[in-house]
């Protein structure tokens, strides 16, 4: 928004963004985001102007480099500078002294200086899961769990539904919420098994796809996306330099003992990305569900890696009521 603070001749004040991240008893992984805050404010009463408006706030985003930040978590205190994008990164060793039988959140603070001191405080948290897990989740969000129209033709829904329809106006796959409970219930409830949502979408999407996921009653978990302007690299496999796979990587690395569950669809390289998980980190993949969404062409492509791949666990599901049944048989949950 520089052009427009630079008619109103003011700069907006400079803030925080934070996101979620997660821990285990010996890695804290957090991210935030130094920008200029452009107030962007939502109800569900938006209409499509509001919504476009504050589509263009999100993207036209001022980041602010060389900010020094001072992030607080397990009562050890941290030295970030942001970097050219804005973005602050905490990845660390640090020992925990006690991981309960139950699913905790521990929080985070950051705070921003300037050369007059301490300018901006906020909190989240990152996912401590239980050390009773049964197993992890790893999902997808566009078009494993929220109708975006990916795989429309010239993604002209994707573009629309993004930028003209409020969070709590996106529609939420049938049976997915409900779904997404039971896999975190497993099979002993009081445990918790942890849910880590991983998109392709950018990071300016984060708050809103954090009031989509609230409004429609999924779980809570981290939400984890990729920098709008990162380049991925040209090889064989471009997939293994994108965001997704990296941040699955280094989930799995966080919780070495834990298996996974993971979600997603055939409009992209889901099923790519999840089967070289399976052979590259044997032993880790309990299952590996794959909703179609309407497209031969692209289910053929599926079929044909369940040809290549008969000893994995993937399964093409049609609906999440059946990805459901299939879970409930392998065991993942009891009713």
């Amino acid at each position: 928004m520089k052009f427009v603070s630079r008619i109103l001749n003011r700069a907006d004040p400079v803030i925080i963004i934070p996101y979620e991240g997660y821990a285990s008893a010996e890695r804290i992984v957090f991210m935030g985001r130094v920008l200029e805050d452009e107030g962007i404010k939502t109800t569900e009463e938006d209409g499509r102007l509001r919504n476009l408006w504050n589509s263009f706030k999100r993207f036209e985003s001022d980041e602010k480099s060389d900010m020094r930040v001072v992030a607080e978590v397990n009562g050890q205190e941290f030295e970030l500078t942001s970097d050219d994008e804005g973005y602050v990164e905490l990845d660390v060793s640090s020992t925990i002294a006690s991981v309960s039988t139950e699913e905790q959140w521990l929080p985070v603070s950051l705070t921003l200086f300037l050369t007059e001191g301490p300018v901006f405080k906020v909190t989240s948290r990152c996912c401590l899961p239980s050390n009773q897990a049964e197993y992890g989740v790893i999902s997808d969000v566009d078009d494993t769990i929220l109708h975006t129209g990916v795989s429309s033709k010239f993604k002209w829904r994707l573009i629309v539904n993004s930028i003209a329809v409020g969070s709590s106006a996106r529609k939420a796959l049938a049976g997915a919420s409900m779904f997404y409970k039971q896999l975190k219930a497993g099979n002993n409830p009081a445990a918790s098994n942890p849910i880590f949502y991983v998109s392709n979408s950018p990071w300016n999407l984060h708050e809103y796809l954090q009031a989509f996921l609230k409004h429609k009653d999924f779980p809570s978990g981290p939400l984890l996306l990729r920098d709008f302007g990162r380049k991925e690299k040209k090889t064989k496999h471009p997939f293994l330099e994108g965001a997704k796979y990296l941040h699955i990587k280094s989930i799995m690395e966080t919780y070495p003992e834990l298996p996974f569950v993971l979600m997603g669809d055939a409009a992209e390289l889901d099923t790519d990305i999840y089967l070289h998980v399976h052979k590259t980190i044997p032993g880790r993949v309990k299952a590996i569900f794959i909703r179609e969404v309407g497209q031969e062409k692209k289910a053929k492509r599926i079929r044909q890696l369940l040809n290549e791949n008969k000893g994995a666990p993937l399964y093409l599901v049609k609906s999440m009521e059946e990805a459901s049944q299939i879970a409930q048989n392998l065991g993942l949950f009891s009713l």
